[in-house]
């Protein structure tokens, strides 16, 4: 397999910085003449934390929240891990690692220090979990195939459950909340900081 020159692999890299800072320099230039500050300040206040029930939600999840809720709405990626067994034989698993670490870690950091968790906000990460759950479902053996579809309609029964109530700004385990509670179960209260929708 042909290795691209270091000097290739540089200019590549600074391609990509370069395509990125242009994207993003106007919006900070407009931030700073506006608002007086390169990013604007989304500290919520105690007044919108008292007004807004969605928000003091947010505010008030854990911080295992991402991984947790994501299987919660998306239980296909629960095969995404499985995709870690085979990064030293199929290397390209790196990219869409990276890619998806490059979302969860820092905005699980800016979850904790108090700009609150929503799955929205890291939309961008989902296409490489998927590729990473795609991996991991293609490395099963033929008993786990029935799993990976049972997981699969789950998945887009819970997708479909969340889009429709207009009350939550976020998908949202309805569908999981409801079949727990068909078997005498409450999400809620087994995991009461994760969601509280009305």
């Amino acid at each position: 397999m042909h290795q691209p020159e270091v000097g290739q692999v540089a200019r590549g890299e600074f391609g990509y910085a370069a395509g990125a800072a242009l994207c993003v320099a106007p919006w900070l230039g407009l931030s700073r003449v506006a608002n007086g500050q390169w990013l604007p300040d989304s500290h919520p206040t105690a007044w919108q934390v008292a007004h807004y029930p969605y928000l003091a939600q947010a505010l008030g999840r854990p911080a295992h929240f991402y991984a947790t809720g994501l299987l919660l709405v998306a239980p296909l990626l629960v095969c995404a891990p499985l995709a870690l067994w085979r990064l030293r034989r199929d290397r390209w698993l790196w990219i869409p690692l990276a890619w998806a670490l490059g979302f969860l870690f820092p905005l699980t950091l800016v979850g904790v220090a108090g700009q609150g968790f929503q799955l929205r906000y890291i939309a961008a990460a989902m296409p490489a979990l998927c590729l990473m759950a795609a991996a991991g479902m293609a490395a099963l053996p033929r008993w786990g195939w029935p799993v990976a579809a049972a997981l699969g309609a789950a998945t887009i029964a819970t997708a479909l459950s969340s889009a429709a109530p207009a009350e939550m700004a976020e998908p949202a385990p309805y569908f999981t909340e409801r079949s727990l509670s068909a078997v005498g179960l409450d999400l809620r209260r087994i995991a009461p900081r994760l969601w509280r929708a009305p």
